[in-house]
């Protein structure tokens, strides 16, 4: 084939392609996929989603919210989904591995409500007030980051997705999660962003499930 002829001439000879040389194979590929994708897969080619490959039903839903909400322009809710979808991530993947209602992956005791405002009862001073809720929050900050890199994410990414996270509230609920947003008007709700959100959460989903365990099968 043509595009076979150019693979041969660029790894052996070191003749490059002309841009039209390149265009053509372009259009030639993709015509082939869109034409036999449908016949061999039972699925168009332009359906074809990376989200497919993700284990997890509720993240699955909320990332494919977002990429509807990418593709109609609606960029603020698209991170707002691919932001619940990160949280759902990292809840799924560690509730499978619960045992006894204990996690392997427990970095610390839970501080969401070790707050000032819930020891009051204390009544050492507003320095010491703020003393602890300097603790709490570093405490949950250090959680956090600890799990990240733990999973083996890439945390620099995350850092750049963590600052677009807008303000959330979560609800566990008997059926699930339920998430409270609030819009942070500090975020550039651009096309770019929400793209880069959504691509952090496939590749996020796509590393956990590089190496995934049973816990029932390492207990007797």
């Amino acid at each position: 084939s043509n595009l076979n002829n150019r693979r041969v001439a660029l790894k052996h000879y070191g003749s490059l392609p002309s841009k039209l040389d390149i265009e053509i194979s372009r259009v030639n590929v993709s015509t082939f996929f869109q034409n036999n994708t449908l016949v061999f897969f039972n699925i168009n080619f332009d359906d074809i989603s990376l989200i497919s490959l993700v284990k997890y039903d509720t993240v699955k839903e909320y990332l494919q919210s977002a990429l509807e909400n990418l593709n109609s322009g609606e960029n603020e809710s698209s991170i707002i989904n691919s932001h619940i979808a990160f949280k759902e991530l990292l809840f799924c993947y560690e509730e499978d591995k619960r045992y006894l209602w204990k996690s392997p992956f427990k970095i610390c005791e839970d501080f969401s409500f070790s707050t000032s405002l819930h020891l009051k009862q204390i009544g050492l001073g507003r320095d010491f007030d703020n003393f602890v809720d300097k603790v709490q929050k570093s405490i949950v900050n250090l959680d956090d980051i600890s799990k990240v890199l733990g999973f083996g994410l890439n945390f620099k990414k995350y850092a750049k997705f963590k600052i677009m996270t807008p303000y959330m509230n979560v609800w566990h609920e008997k059926d699930g999660r339920k998430y409270d947003i609030k819009k942070n008007d500090r975020i550039n709700y651009n096309k770019k962003n929400a793209e880069f959100c959504f691509d952090f959460v496939i590749e996020s989903s796509l590393k956990l499930q590089e190496f995934d365990f049973d816990i029932n099968e390492l207990y007797i």
